[in-house]
């Protein structure tokens, strides 16, 4: 007799007529179920033996409700035994598709409709008809016992599969195949995430630290110290550069040089140190001779030698065009081969001093001969190509005199203006010049703590010296007044007049100016003494400021800055087009030191508070007034945009329209009739620059109107900023108004730049030093986003530059040491 239990093992029964006197008690070896119970309601059956069977379903041994057992038909079991009971009952038992009890496989025939391909209801899953057959025990299972067991019925046939090495093939539909497979595609998709936010932060991280701000490409140090040098970014990739008396050509990729040439050798150096040498014996020698008081010392080789090399450095000047290399040097042009850099062609200049200006691809020398007419030498870049042209008409005899003679008077008399001088601390200050309160400020201000706490004793001691040094020089008769001492050589200033030839890329203008009525106006510059001294009180750390300040403004009223002279004279201003001898000069009153200024389509006068525009032929188109004199601005560099600069101005013709800042103010007038288009108030503008967005960049400061009022009023704790504005051009909305720590110094489309630095005096090149206003280095750069105003990044190094240059998202540094190449990346 066959039976299968509910696990799907199958076992062969002998079924002996002791069974029915001793039942038979069988636990499934497999599952631990016991089919006692059943296997002996069919050994009675087998036997012929009637069993009473109860009302209903017919009771299962302790099996799960899916179990069953699997009866055999008679025609599928063993023969009978012997009815005579010669032998014990005896159970023998065989599994189909397993193990036999002694390890060795035993297989069980198939029944009859075993292998039938006809679907069959499913045991375990009401409804369901079985579609396959397990590939461990061939029980029929249906598509969601698959989605359990795959291909086999249950977990024991899997784990059977496994032992016997039973290949089994994987049924995708199965729930676990469909899970591992879906974790499988979350993981892939995890991963896939994890790597690109990994990607993202390290390109983040890559772009915020060192892609898009400024960092190294390119640097050659040298061992020996530069006092000049100047850098071309040209072709692909190619630099240009001067470093001393070095001309060398590398590129960007590499640190190994193309070509070096040596401008200025060792032995130039040399022979020029003892031409000095020899001229400081001999007036030495000379003196000795003569037997004069005064002796010149003779320096030591190792100063006349340093001051040959600078001075025979900074008359190097390099010219850059696509592959064209031109070095000006003692009064001539050299070209260099490019592939080489060996030196070929050579130009005459008209004079050492003739400062040379680049308009387009030509480089232009202005220089005067002695007929009073100024030469224009033209020289092409690419092809060398020279031509010379006369400005103006020769001058007589006694006209070259008299311009002669006004330019001495006028140089004596700027020699003896002294500028602005800042913190008084040594007594050997000249004690004529008036204070600069804004440097007075910022002297004090970048003072160490001890010599702020000791600053009113230091001050006081200065002043003391100072008024012992001006009683001598009055002993000695040195403090006449310049007036009398023109008078004194027959110089009637009031009838001096400037010639002034102006050279620009708007082309030539010639004026003079000569003073028809002086008038010098004194305003106080300074506020009232206070009522009770600083002094008074006992001095201690909380009152230093105000005993600094209260000596300070002593000392300033005692250098005569006090008050603040105003020149109203009125000049005779007359304008020449030395160019076009059909244009008649233009002859006009000012009020106030005159001055004019070329501009694309007009030509500006200003005088103090006035303001006079005329076309191209010298005809007038209108006159305006401002509130305040007409600031000296710096003026950009038209011979190389890429230099720095503090913007243009102080008048600018942009589009239609003419900008004009005054000491408060800066103007837009219509460049027709001269109708105020709109005017924003600010204090301090030193330069404009514009983009091609149609707005302006400001450059000036925070001050108020105070302090233009006592412009002398000496403040220590008083700080004055620097200030940037960006304006519409068009309504003269201020789009923002930033304090960045440094002035504007070079726009480039959406490339704004602020550059500042400072090299203390006498110190080494490499020395560690303070740049007040921007951060404490030596050198700052800091780029401003052009919508905002605020900083993209800094940049700064603890060294001073020699030359500098902008070119888009690069900036070319030429150190008295080393030559530097910065980029950043930009969107």
């Amino acid at each position: 007799m066959k039976i299968q239990c509910h696990c799907g093992a199958k076992y062969a029964i002998d079924v002996t007529p002791e069974m029915a006197r001793d039942p038979v008690r069988f636990v499934c070896p497999s599952c631990n179920v016991d089919l006692s119970g059943p296997i002996n309601d069919l050994v009675r059956q087998e036997l012929g033996l009637t069993t009473p069977v109860p009302a209903g379903p017919a009771p299962v041994a302790p099996a799960p409700p899916t179990a069953r057992v699997r009866i055999p038909t008679p025609s599928q079991s063993q023969p009978a035994a012997s009815s005579a009971p010669t032998a014990p009952a005896r159970l023998s038992l065989s599994k189909s598709a397993s193990t036999a009890t002694h390890g060795t496989p035993v297989e069980t025939p198939p029944q009859p409709g075993e292998d039938s391909d006809e679907p069959q209801p499913c045991p375990k899953h009401k409804g369901e008809l079985t579609v396959e057959r397990c590939y461990v025990c061939r029980k029929p299972i249906c598509p969601k016992c698959m989605e359990l067991f795959g291909f086999v019925c249950s977990p024991l046939c899997k784990a059977r599969a496994e032992s016997t090495g039973i290949n089994v093939p994987v049924f995708h539909g199965q729930k676990s195949v469909r899970e591992a497979k879906q974790w499988r595609k979350t993981g892939l998709i995890g991963t896939a995430i994890a790597a690109a936010v990994v990607l993202f932060l390290g390109g983040w991280i890559w772009w915020a630290w060192y892609g898009s701000v400024l960092h190294s490409v390119f640097n050659v140090r040298y061992p020996d110290v530069a006092y000049a040098g100047k850098s071309y970014l040209t072709g692909k990739n190619q630099i240009v550069f001067v470093h001393g008396g070095l001309l060398a050509r590398y590129n960007l990729g590499s640190n190994k040089a193309v070509w070096t040439n040596e401008v200025i050798t060792a032995q130039q150096i040399a022979e020029e140190v003892d031409r000095q040498k020899k001229r400081y014996v001999e007036s030495l020698n000379n003196a000795i001779r003569h037997g004069s008081d005064f002796r010149p010392q003779v320096p030591r080789d190792d100063e006349i030698e340093k001051d040959v090399e600078q001075e025979m450095e900074d008359g190097l000047q390099l010219f850059v065009q696509d592959q064209n290399i031109w070095v000006a040097r003692n009064g001539k042009l050299t070209r260099y081969d490019w592939d080489t850099g060996k030196p070929g062609q050579e130009i005459a200049l008209p004079s050492v001093y003739a400062q040379p200006t680049l308009e387009g691809s030509d480089l232009l020398f202005t220089d005067e001969n002695g007929f009073g007419q100024h030469i224009i030498t033209h020289v092409s870049l690419a092809s060398g190509e020279t031509h010379t042209e006369e400005v103006g008409e020769p001058k007589n005899s006694a006209t070259l005199a008299l311009i002669k003679r006004s330019g001495a008077a006028v140089s004596r008399n700027k020699q003896g203006t002294n500028n602005a001088a800042g913190l008084p601390t040594n007594p050997g200050d000249d004690s004529n010049a008036p204070l600069d309160p804004n440097k007075v400020a910022q002297d004090a201000q970048n003072l160490p703590y001890a010599a702020k706490i000791a600053l009113p004793a230091t001050l006081s001691n200065a002043r003391h010296q100072q008024q012992i040094m001006n009683e001598i020089k009055e002993d000695e008769g040195e403090g006449q007044p310049r007036a009398a001492a023109a008078a004194k050589n027959g110089l009637d200033t009031s009838d001096l007049f400037d010639r002034t030839f102006v050279s620009s890329k708007y082309g030539y203008i010639e004026w003079s100016s000569k003073v028809l009525e002086r008038k010098m106006v004194a305003h106080q510059a300074m506020k009232d003494k206070p009522a009770r001294s600083a002094l008074e009180s006992n001095p201690s750390v909380t009152n230093t400021a105000a005993i600094a300040n209260e000596i300070l403004n002593d000392m300033q009223r005692d250098r005569g800055g006090g008050t603040v002279t105003e020149d109203e004279s009125r000049y005779q201003v007359t304008v020449h087009q030395p160019g076009n001898k059909d244009v008649q000069d233009w002859v006009g009153e000012v009020i106030g030191p005159p001055s004019v200024i070329p501009q694309k389509t007009v030509t500006v006068v200003t005088g103090g508070k006035m303001l006079v525009v005329l076309d191209k032929s010298n005809k007038k188109l209108w006159q305006a007034d401002l509130t305040y004199n007409v600031r000296n601005g710096s003026g950009l560099d038209d011979s190389d945009p890429a230099e720095t600069s503090l913007g243009a101005g102080p008048c600018v013709e942009h589009g239609d329209t003419l900008y004009v800042f005054d000491q408060a103010a800066l103007t837009a007038f219509d460049l027709s009739n001269g109708n105020v288009r709109w005017r924003v108030p600010t204090i301090g503008i030193v330069g404009l620059f514009f983009d091609d967005q149609g707005t302006v960049y400001v450059n000036s400061t925070t001050a108020d109107l105070e302090s233009l009022k006592f412009s002398r009023q000496i403040d220590i704790t008083k700080k004055i900023n620097s200030s940037v504005l960006r304006i519409d051009c068009k309504t003269g909305n201020v789009l923002w108004n930033v304090q960045p720590g440094g002035f504007i110094s070079h726009v480039d489309g959406k490339f704004v730049f602020c550059f500042a630095s400072h090299q203390a005096p006498d110190l080494d090149p490499d020395s560690l030093t303070t740049l007040p206003g921007m951060l404490n280095s030596a050198m700052a750069i800091r780029r401003l986003d052009p919508k905002s105003g605020k900083t993209v990044w800094d940049y700064s190094e603890q060294r001073c530059p020699l030359s500098v240059r902008f070119n888009g998202n690069i900036v070319e540094l030429v150190f008295r040491k080393e030559v530097e190449v910065l980029k950043f990346l930009t969107l």
